[in-house]
């Protein structure tokens, strides 16, 4: 928000200085990024009026002028050619020194001396304009300073202004806060003007089909308008804005949102049909023109104002193309309204029309300033393009915006900004910012909270508000008396850094994601992913890349190998500790799960001198998943192939952790990497936290003094059998020697009967009293054989 130092004297006696004031609003929480200059230091360039005329006697293109200054006559020899006798324009003259570090100097040119430089607009560094002289308007007065005439002895301040203080992004805003801040009081800006027009309720009429996104609309008429250019003062006030100008309407439109806060809008009348406004949702895949010449279509979540056959304008963000005013445009409709912010923001963000208007609406303007800024407005159009005011406004409030009521005691205020404020101090600070206040007994008041505030929900922002206009300067620093204690230590907690110290001893680097994703990876990955029912939509997504809460962490990681792969970094290996979002079918709040997830990518051997490198494999991602449960001291768990959410690959694995299903693992399959545009094998995993439970009891052993031994077996067996059923029932007989089972073999082919497969099985036998004879081994291993072919049906294969 720039705002011009010259302007606000206009609204508010302020005896501070630029700097004075700047540093005022910057302790009262309004950041002042930079205070600038409007123009360059143009010393001895005054407003000129040309007397005469004349060629140049030794040169076409040139003409020699006399040029009245107001202390004297001087001859310049000017190049331009849309000047006429009479006109008055900028004049530097001798010593001036111009931007780019210009000096005027008298010099002679093709023979005939020149005492100066008539400028343009680019010569002046106020615009790219360079075809001809800058003309002034007839009325400036010859002999004044340029600088002073045009306002380039202004000074501007820079605001950079937080979301949440809407209130202050018009002249208006500022002028309060200075009110609050210095005790002067406000001047009063008068609104008359006559309506000699037809009753509106002739010309027009207004409905408004969605109350819920447009709460109130306002509207005039104004017949008999004369299009041009804008006067002076109001393109120098648009410029200190840094605003163009367009005409003298629609500059006014602009002008009174910058000095209200209320964005307006101004329409041909006469080009719009059936002459009614309706204000309502778009038709899906509905077409409408904007101002900038592109067609957009809408949707239902976009509100448009609408004649009886069309739209003719986005809503709150840009009119249309088909009722815009032009230099034909005899009779215009001026648009004061109320739109709900979020509604506002969508439609900015799906269009990427972010302006100046839907800037303000975002952020909340005051409802009840609708009308004052309609009246400037229609006065200022009157003043300066004449024409006839409809008599009245139409104003459609089907249902008032009630004012927040806010209770304060007066001891929180101390006890929060530890400064003993009293309670005459704080009334006069919240009725300085506009707040109505009443006591209700002793130690309490109550607020009314005005409409332009929507930042001011509670108590202690009530609080923060004295705070701001007391200044935070005046407020004794003191250390806090408390003890501070450190953060209470959680089981989940400790397990998720135990998982994540972990990873970090395997190698990998952590990557953290957003919790919000698009719901196209989703769609388009529809069966890849699960129900479309579980999915947590956002109310006011940031962007459409981020309209949905993640359920899983496998498109945040497959996105991370891609961006590295995209860089040339290879040998990927990342891990994710985080919480996945699902819908809840008993309570309106989101179930939320802890995730781990782990993605690999390139080689489990670099190549070396020794070969060459060693691609990943399934077998790569199991052994993390071992190496994790072994760490955890988690023993009970199975990884069985199966089909899984996210891999799309016959190379998958579901796991479970004592009979319940925790995760997945494996590769991923084709149209995943293709989706994420990655050309390298990938392997995955990911699984529910809450389904890794540490051990309670954790056993220590003592390292053997007795060797094992160990025996083999190759067993034939029906396809229908896991190695993970074989070994549970072999852990289940509870043999004390046996210490390790290990399947390093698994063979189908023609040797194996059909719906058969050999298991090739290691078995290590040891005692930690003694050394194992051939007869205690052979006892036990025969018992194993003995429950694999009663149980299993299992015949040893020769």
């Amino acid at each position: 928000m720039r705002i011009s130092y010259k302007f606000l004297q206009e609204y508010i006696d302020c005896s501070l200085s630029p700097q004075a004031l700047a540093e005022k609003l910057i302790m009262a929480g309004l950041e002042v990024n930079a205070i600038e200059k409007t123009g360059p230091d143009l010393d001895n360039c005054l407003v000129g009026q040309i007397l005469e005329i004349n060629p140049h006697p030794n040169a076409d293109r040139l003409t020699v002028c006399k040029v009245d200054v107001g202390t004297e006559i001087v001859t310049i020899v000017c190049g331009a050619n849309n000047m006429k006798a009479k006109d008055k324009v900028p004049v530097a003259l001798v010593g001036c020194r111009l931007p780019g570090d210009f000096l005027i100097k008298k010099s002679k040119i093709r023979g005939e001396t020149s005492q100066g430089m008539m400028c343009s607009e680019k010569e002046l560094n106020l615009s790219e304009e360079a075809s001809g002289l800058m003309i002034l308007p007839a009325d400036a007065p010859i002999g004044n300073a340029i600088t002073s005439y045009l306002g380039l002895d202004d000074i501007i301040l820079d605001l950079e202004l937080t979301p949440n203080r809407g209130d202050c992004f018009s002249v208006r805003g500022i002028i309060r806060e200075i009110s609050a801040l210095t005790g002067e009081k406000p001047k009063e800006v008068h609104y008359d003007f006559s309506e000699e027009g037809e009753k509106i309720k002739d010309i027009l009429s207004i409905q408004i089909d969605s109350p819920d996104l447009c709460p109130r609309y306002a509207a005039k008429v104004i017949s008999g308008v004369s299009i041009g250019p804008s006067p002076l003062w109001l393109v120098q006030r648009l410029r200190s804005f840094g605003l163009r100008s367009v005409n003298n309407v629609v500059d006014v439109t602009n002008f009174v949102m910058m000095e209200w806060g209320q964005p307006l809008h101004a329409f041909d009348y006469d080009l719009i049909q059936g002459k009614k406004i309706i204000v309502r949702r778009a038709e899906e895949k509905e077409k409408l023109i904007t101002l900038d010449d592109l067609e957009r279509i809408l949707t239902s979540e976009n509100l448009v104002i609408a004649d009886s056959q069309r739209p003719i304008a986005l809503a709150g963000v840009m009119g249309g193309a088909n009722t815009e005013v032009s230099e034909n445009t005899g009779n215009i409709l001026l648009e004061s309204a109320f739109f709900d912010p979020s509604s506002i923001r969508r439609t900015a963000n799906i269009f990427g029309l972010h302006s100046e208007a839907s800037h303000r609406f975002e952020r909340g303007i005051d409802p009840e300033g609708t009308i004052q800024s309609l009246n400037r407005a229609a006065q200022l159009i009157l003043q300066l393009a004449g024409g006839k005011a409809a008599q009245g406004i139409i104003d459609v409030y089907p249902t008032t915006i009630p004012h927040r009521l806010i209770s304060l005691e007066i001891v929180k205020v101390k006890k929060v900004l530890g400064v003993d404020v009293t309670e005459e101090k704080i009334i006069n600070i919240l009725q300085g910012l506009n707040f109505i206040v009443q006591k209700i007994d002793e130690n309490k008041i109550q607020v009314q909270v005005p409409l332009f505030r929507w930042d001011v929900e509670r108590d202690v922002d009530l609080i923060e508000e004295i705070a701001r206009i007391y200044g935070y300067h005046n407020i004794p620093v003191n250390l806090p008396r408390n003890s501070l204690s450190p953060n209470k230590k959680t089981k989940l907690r400790d397990f998720e850094t135990k998982i994540k110290i972990v990873f970090s001893g395997f190698g990998f680097s952590e990557a953290i994601n957003y919790s919000f994703i698009s719901e196209k990876v989703l769609d388009d990955l529809a069966d890849l992913d699960g129900a479309p029912l579980e999915r947590i939509r956002l109310k006011n997504p940031l962007t459409e890349d981020q309209n949905i809460m993640r359920t899983s962490l496998m498109p945040g990681l497959c996105k991370n190998i891609a961006y590295n792969l995209n860089r040339q970094v290879a040998n990927i290996h990342l891990f994710e500790v985080g919480r996945c979002f699902f819908s809840s079918q008993t309570t309106n709040l989101p179930v939320e799960k802890m995730k781990l997830g782990v993605i690999m990518q390139g080689s489990s051997a670099p190549q070396s001198w020794r070969g060459k490198a060693v691609p990943l494999s399934i077998f790569d991602i199991k052994g993390v998943v071992d190496a994790l449960m072994e760490t955890l001291c988690i023993t009970d768990y199975a990884i069985l192939p199966n089909k899984t959410k996210w891999l799309g690959s016959h190379q998958s694995c579901t796991i479970t952790v004592k009979g319940r299903l925790a995760g997945f693992l494996g590769k991923v399959g084709k149209k995943i990497i293709k989706y994420f545009d990655i050309n390298q094998d990938i392997y995955a995993l990911e699984l529910d936290v809450d389904a890794l439970k540490i051990s309670e009891n954790k056993h220590v052993s003592p390292l053997p003094k007795y060797p094992s031994v160990v025996r083999d077996l190759a067993i034939i067996i029906s396809e229908d059998f896991s190695y993970q059923e074989l070994e549970k029932s072999i852990r289940e007989m509870d043999l004390k020697i046996l210490r390790k089972v290990f399947l390093f073999d698994v063979y189908k082919g023609e040797q194996i009967a059909s719906g058969k497969k050999s298991f090739g099985l290691s078995f290590t036998y040891q005692s930690l009293k003694k050394t194992l004879t051939d007869k205690e081994v052979n006892n036990v291993h025969g018992k194993i054989i003995e429950l694999l072919k009663k149980k299993f049906q299992a015949s040893l294969r020769e």
